[in-house]
């Protein structure tokens, strides 16, 4: 294994640290930290040698998740409640007439909380993390996870009849 490699590989855990904080997900660290190995190793020939490596290796993690977030917001242009009839569909198709009217409370019950929450809910629906929520309309994370909470809570009492 040539010394690049070596280096590369003893940063793995840090790297991983790192991304785990990043992402809130194992899975998307780990992914994020092959990336990273992926575009360290094809850029290879830009490193300087005599320079910061570790701080190199954490700049290209860093700027790779960027890019697989602006990626992620690319593609989930959702219009207004179409990501909820897909989701109801998927969970709950029943026959026609029956969906057609749970889809009906359904939106009737989303639309009735506040524009803020119903804006927060909609994004979490999309399958926005709540760090991309709180950046996009830029408020706490905490004020976000607090907003689900409530609207979830408002929508299981308005949905109730629905549960079982």
């Amino acid at each position: 294994m040539d010394k690049f490699k070596k280096e590369l590989w003893e940063l793995r855990g840090d790297l991983l640290l790192y991304a785990n904080y990043l992402t809130k997900n194992r899975c998307n660290a780990e992914d994020l930290v092959q990336n990273t190995f992926l575009r360290a190793i094809r850029f290879k020939n830009s490193f300087e040698p005599g320079t910061n490596f570790r701080k190199w290796i954490f700049t290209i993690l860093i700027n790779t998740f960027r890019n697989e977030i602006l990626t992620i917001n690319r593609r989930k242009k959702v219009q207004n409640n179409d990501i909820i009839i897909g989701l109801y569909r998927q969970k709950y198709y029943f026959n026609g007439s029956t969906t057609k009217f749970a889809l009906y409370d359904i939106f009737d019950s989303v639309n009735s909380l506040s524009i803020t929450n119903q804006k927060t809910f909609k994004m979490y629906l999309s399958g926005y993390l709540y760090k991309e929520i709180a950046d996009t309309l830029n408020i706490s994370e905490n004020t976000i996870k607090t907003r689900i909470r409530s609207s979830k809570f408002t929508l299981r009492k308005i949905l109730q009849s629905y549960r079982d």
